[in-house]
């Protein structure tokens, strides 16, 4: 009994022994795995583009501008008839001020009419009323303000995407756009310079959806700065310092 036992023993110790060690075979293999792994991690990391880009809020305009028409000061507005398509010099509104003062808004251009104001609202001075749309546009275009720090990362022919703030961009897409100038000097305290984005395609959108020009629709705009790869402009980040 006791040999038996000694030798059972012995047989468990040599099947721990063969248990615990893990195969040449195996070992190699996943040697081979983590290195496949690492390799094509760094070609990606190399090889696949990482978009840089720099995000800011945009204001559209046309050519001829579009003419916004303003209260002349705190008051009253009582809306006449506001078609959608008015001539020049079309009477808009009457308008009554705090003061007792009487003022007739007219129209000095003619085209796609926005009401921006209720009848018989009251409304502050300075705020828009209305907004006239020139029939026959020439020329769309967007202005954003870059910081001093920045303006140096923007080049001409940059590409840009612009989001309508009121229309998701998933269901109505984006505007195309391109830098095509880089004012030379700044233009507020904190140095930030104008840049004009030219929209090639208008206001039709990447998904082929035609937006109707507001003046005062809020939007904004991604600049592509670099197209580089995450592990090239890592490279150069290091060579630069």
């Amino acid at each position: 009994m006791a040999e038996n036992k000694n030798d059972i023993e012995l047989r468990s110790e040599k099947v721990r022994n063969i248990v615990g060690q893990v195969p040449p075979v195996l070992l190699r293999i996943g040697i081979t795995i983590i290195s496949l792994v690492i390799v094509i991690v760094f070609l990606g990391a190399y090889f696949i583009p990482y978009p840089e880009t720099l995000t800011m809020p945009v204001c559209l305009y046309t050519s001829p501008e579009s003419e916004l028409i303003k209260a002349p000061e705190n008051g009253f507005i009582e809306l006449k008839n506001c078609p959608e398509n008015i001539r020049e010099k079309q009477i808009l509104a009457l308008f009554k001020g705090v003061n007792d003062t009487i003022v007739l808004i007219k129209s000095q251009s003619e085209g796609r009419l926005l009401v921006n104001c209720r009848d018989k609202s009251f409304v502050n001075k300075g705020e828009v009323l209305f907004s006239i749309v020139p029939k026959n546009i020439q020329n769309v275009y967007g202005i954003i303000f870059v910081l001093q720090e920045k303006i140096n990362r923007i080049k001409s022919d940059q590409n840009v995407k612009i989001e309508l703030m009121d229309f998701p961009a998933k269901k109505y897409g984006l505007i195309d756009g391109k830098i095509s100038k880089i004012y030379p000097f700044p233009e507020s305290e904190d140095g930030c310079k104008r840049v004009e984005i030219c929209l090639e395609n208008g206001f039709k959108s990447t998904n082929n959806y035609e937006f109707n020009y507001n003046p005062l629709m809020s939007a904004k705009a991604t600049v592509f700065l670099s197209n580089e790869s995450f592990l090239k402009r890592f490279i150069i980040s290091i060579r630069k310092k």
